[in-house]
């Protein structure tokens, strides 16, 4: 008989996995819908936050940081990064999306 964790860990995950996509896909989407403004008041300032999904806490990561530090622009592009974890062992390797938010009002 499997140990009752190893178990659940191995029938759980792929439905976890799939849940951690969708947070991760659900906020970068929100993130990146933001006002460019805003974007930028966002870099050095890590948002951290706490959902609950099927009875587990999991904990949702966004940082926004500049996509090419050399640049010189005044509105350079940014990266959004969003990373979901249990807390437990999956925060050695979260489930992470990104995305790049073109500089200015351009949404490429």
């Amino acid at each position: 008989m499997w140990p009752r964790v190893y178990r659940e860990l191995v029938i759980r995950r792929p439905r976890r996995q799939k849940i951690f996509e969708e947070i991760a896909a659900k906020r970068l989407a929100e993130t990146r819908s933001r006002a460019y403004g805003e974007l930028l008041g966002m870099i050095g300032d890590p948002q951290s936050e706490e959902v609950i999904v099927e009875g587990q806490m999991l904990q949702v990561e966004i940082d926004v940081m500049q996509d090419d530090p050399s640049s010189v622009s005044d509105e350079p592009d940014l990266r959004i990064v969003v990373a979901v974890s249990d807390g437990g062992l999956s925060s050695l390797l979260p489930v992470a999306r990104s995305d790049v938010r073109h500089g200015g009002n351009s949404a490429h």
